[in-house]
């Protein structure tokens, strides 16, 4: 099961947020059911079993006990005993596998169930599961003894090496504290020799109905849903009274300074972090304070972003947020990445930006788009049941408000007008009091950082001159993209088709692809697209590419530059990212159905006006130069580099460069490579999907797409994607983790495999993941899990590929390669039954379904279709993309695959 490790994991894990609870419960636990909130369907509900006790309530002898209890409440109930469950769980379409379906935190266990189209009896069922993992586990010594092996491999598979950062600053923010001895996946010493009578006492001392919540969320009739939970948990009676301690991290215990070298790190980051005895907010007045806060921590990072490129690529990127290690502390967090060390660089311009803020407080403007920005994004969030879910859990076990977001919204649009920045300004002087600041500092070895005490001097460091620090007024958020083109926009051709697309072609050689869509109200997604990727490019003009995205993404539009543009599109709610693959190219995006003929005219201006800057181009080209350096001197780069050499052999779109190649880039090649293959109309398609007219995108899509200028497309034959060309075997030591990876790759020409779709070619990936599973993992204890992956979806792709991977005890390597290869080849004989076929078609079309029932999904399968070959009158159809005409295309395409027409390489990452 999946434990929370490493700190920043933990932290985003715990963070705040909320909706409405249940009152007048007769049941003696927490019983909380929340329909979504809107008219569309979802076609989903979530359950989740809440156990609000973790690691941190296990005594001394019994660490591990409570992850290893939730293994066990898979494998072995009063109703489903001898792992009789997932079984039934997968036949019923409701589990994936059990190491996906249930988490032990610190202070929490969550047992989590998803139902795709929901039913009655898939509703009964998933709670009658839920009920058996809070009453009926059983703790059979053989079941518990078959299970050691597998708790024990996803230690190891997530273990990093006692000199990783991420262990190491475990060690100091939780240093004198509880939290440091009980780390959810424990001890394995006490797992090893763990006894079922002990194990059973945890249980029954825990698993009480005063400690525990169920949650079911979605599409529910909540009292339907309510009077199926009181049969099958109206007889859960508490047998014991123990009461929980509550733990904090101890804020005088931890170093002003912490200074961690990591070999596994590339560059540095510094992170200025503030702790305060803070509690959870508890009611809608407390969220609103946090709030407010939280304002000032937004402020000051766009503040950071908008003098990102003064600093010539010292300081590659950013980040704050506010986060609570523990109940009642909380850990507000400035973050500057540096790739190519310069650790005092990036501490300044953190420390300078504080002060300023200190000192000057923030102005008008920035709370005006501050709030705007806030207002707007809230009034186009949609409520979704995991979501739901989520906040519940939260609610539970943190106490925080269950506010829903219309209540939310309501609340917002009321007390938001009256903020004013001196309140905002008095939060900031609480929040960043320079007694409670913190610097953690993690580096590469070869990255040399000030001594500890410059470091010292430098979080200390006050700025004596604030007049000369001028802040940076943010445009306006009423910028208007009018756009002039020389020609109107002529539509040539309609074709309308039985899932409901539209196609409009136009007379300069774009289309637009057209879907209205209501699962997400007032909100539009598109991407535009062509299939001249990187492969119609020489190896100089890739090289230029893979530049010229970012710094012409950073050199901004008309009277913005990047950072100020990167601003003024977050405050408006709308994305425009441009992307250059090696097989397409293109623009995605979003905005609100109201603001999007102004996302349209931006696209037509990022396709017509476009520049390179020298400061945007400096900027990221010392960046980068600085990031190969520090990769240059990883011990993760023999690695990397083996991997970059066999699959992408050498090419000019996947390699890492070298500083030659990156100081070869320059203003005017990529001025010329965005000129001729980037900008006009090229041969985009757009696709466009959401809750908007079909004659308001025909007339956004007329008056911007089709008024494109014609451009000249490429004519000579496009490179083939990289393609292994002999057998190998490699084994590379320096993973940084305490198990070994092994990954086994199958290449094989698709014209061995030609008359087998890649849709059914998919069913292998879903066959053999669930035999190696059972294998591997159930009966022989070698594995936490098996990864299957099959690539070769691309229709100019040339090969189909079957990659095997495996983390496992680096004493059993050999033993795994050749159970491997022994389970594949008894696989090709085997007969799979229909039952098992359906199972996997259920799987297939759960895989398929959610991408198709939201407009984002939907956007991005219709704008895929080129590629995949899927036409548009199919590429919604679950059933078509889903079928399996014949199993034993299984075991025929599985003996092609392990013949000598295949090409086999094995590449063995060792710690």
């Amino acid at each position: 099961m999946r434990t929370i490790l490493y700190i920043f994991l933990l932290t985003m894990l715990v963070s705040c947020d909320s909706a409405k609870d249940e009152t007048d419960q007769p049941l003696p636990f927490k019983k909380i059911l929340l329909k979504v909130d809107r008219d569309i369907k979802s076609n989903e509900v979530d359950l989740r079993l809440v156990i609000n006790r973790g690691s941190l309530s296990e005594q001394t002898n019994e660490r591990g006990f409570a992850h290893f209890v939730e293994h066990l409440a898979f494998n072995d109930t009063a109703k489903y005993p001898n792992e009789s469950l997932i079984p039934l769980l997968d036949k019923s379409g409701i589990a994936l596998g059990i190491h996906t379906n249930a988490a032990t935190y610190f202070d929490k266990t969550v047992y989590q169930l998803t139902l795709k189209e929901p039913n009655k009896e898939k509703l009964a069922l998933a709670l009658e599961v839920l009920s058996q993992f809070a009453m009926h586990v059983q703790f059979d010594q053989k079941v518990i003894d078959a299970e050691k092996p597998i708790v024990k491999e996803e230690w190891r598979a997530y273990q990093p090496e006692e000199t990783s950062w991420s262990k190491q600053y475990l060690k100091s923010e939780y240093a004198n504290s509880h939290y440091l001895n009980r780390l959810p996946i424990g001890d394995m010493a006490i797992i090893e020799s763990a006894k079922a009578e002990d194990l059973k006492a945890f249980y029954e001392r825990w698993y009480q109905p005063q400690h525990a919540a169920l949650i079911v969320t979605g599409d529910i009739d909540p009292k339907q849903v309510g009077t199926l939970v009181d049969q099958y948990f109206g007889d859960w009676k508490s047998t014991e009274q123990s009461a929980r301690t509550e733990y904090d991290v101890s804020i005088t215990s931890i170093p002003k300074v912490s200074v961690i070298s990591d070999p596994y790190v590339n560059g540095s980051f510094a992170a200025i972090q503030y702790y305060q005895r803070q509690s959870r907010a508890k009611s809608l007045d407390e969220r609103y304070e946090a709030l407010i806060v939280q304002a000032s921590i937004d402020i000051l990072e766009q503040r950071l972003s908008l003098r990102l490129q003064e600093t010539k690529g010292a300081v590659g990127s950013v980040l704050t947020n506010i986060r609570f290690p523990s109940p009642n502390v909380m850990k507000t967090r400035l973050i500057a990445n540096m790739p190519g060390g310069e650790v005092d660089t990036g501490i300044k311009f953190l420390t300078q930006a504080i002060n300023q803020l200190l000192q000057q407080g923030i102005t008008q403007d920035e709370l005006d788009n501050w709030r705007d920005s806030l207002l707007k994004r809230t009034r186009l969030r949609q409520e979704r049941s995991g979501d739901l879910a989520l906040m519940a859990v939260r609610h539970f076990v943190y106490g925080s408000p269950l506010l829903r977001n219309a209540d939310w919204l309501a609340a917002l649009e009321k007390r938001l007008p009256s903020l004013t920045i001196q309140r905002i300004n008095n939060a900031i002087r609480d929040s960043l009091q320079k007694k409670q600041a913190r610097l953690l500092v993690v580096h590469n070895p070869s990255v040399k950082p000030p001594p500890e005490a410059t470091l010292l001097t430098l979080l200390d460091e006050v700025v004596v001159s604030p007049s000369s620090l001028k802040v940076e007024q943010p445009k306006k958020t009423d910028q208007v993209w009018d756009i002039n083109p020389a020609s109107e926009g002529e539509l040539i051709q309609t074709t309308r088709f039985d899932n409901g697309l539209i196609e409009w072609t136009f007379s300069n050689n774009t289309s637009v692809v057209f879907k209205q869509d209501s699962s997400e109200p007032d909100k539009v997604f598109y991407v535009l697209s062509d299939d001249h990727g990187m492969r119609y490019l020489n190896e100089a003009q890739s090289i230029h590419a893979r530049l010229a995205l970012e710094t012409i993404g950073g050199s901004g539009l008309r009277d913005m530059n990047g950072p100020e543009l990167e601003q003024w599109l977050n405050n408006n709610g709308i994305s425009n990212y441009p992307y250059y693959s090696f097989w397409n190219k293109g623009v995605q995006g979003s905005a609100a159905v109201k603001d999007f003929s102004t996302a349209m005219n931006l696209l037509h201006v990022t396709l017509t006006e476009a520049r390179v800057h020298p400061s945007a181009r400096a900027h990221f080209l010392e960046k980068n130069k600085q990031e190969l350096k520090q990769r240059n001197s990883s011990t993760l780069r023999p690695w990397q580099d083996k991997i970059s050499n066999l699959l992408f052999q050498g090419d000019a779109a996947f390699r890492v460069l070298t500083e030659a190649e990156l100081e070869g880039t320059s203003v005017s090649d990529m001025e010329v490579l965005y000129q001729q293959s980037f900008s006009g109309a090229q041969a985009y398609r757009l696709s466009v999907v959401g809750d908007i007219s079909e004659e308001e995108a025909l007339k956004a899509a007329l008056a911007s797409i089709a008024t494109l200028p014609t451009s000249v497309l490429p004519t000579e034959k496009p490179r083939d994607f990289p393609r292994i060309s002999k057998p190998e075997v490699a084994t590379i030591e320096g993973s940084g983790r305490k198990a070994a990876i092994i990954s086994h790759k199958l290449t094989l020409e698709k014209t061995a495999l030609s008359d087998v779709s890649f849709n059914e070619l998919s069913y292998l990936y879903l066959w053999l993941r669930s035999v190696l599973m059972a294998e591997l993992r159930e009966k022989e204890g070698l594995v936490y899990s098996v990864n299957v992956i099959l690539e070769g979806g691309i229709v100019d792709q040339k090969d189909y590929s079957l990659t095997i991977e495996v983390a496992c005890d680096p004493k059993n390597i050999n033993t795994l390669k050749t159970r491997i290869n022994e389970i594949l080849h008894e696989q090709v004989t085997s007969v799979i039954e229909s039952d098992q076929v359906e199972i996997w078609r259920k799987e297939r079309q759960s895989q398929i379904k959610p991408a198709i029932e939201r407009s984002e999904g939907m956007v991005t399968e219709i704008s895929s279709a080129p590629l995949t070959g899927i036409s548009l009158d199919k590429v919604l159809d679950v059933d078509f993309r889903s079928r399996l005409k014949d199993p034993k295309m299984l075991n025929e395409s599985l003996a092609v695959f392990l013949s000598d027409k295949a090409i086999a390489t094995t590449m063995i990452w060792m710690p």
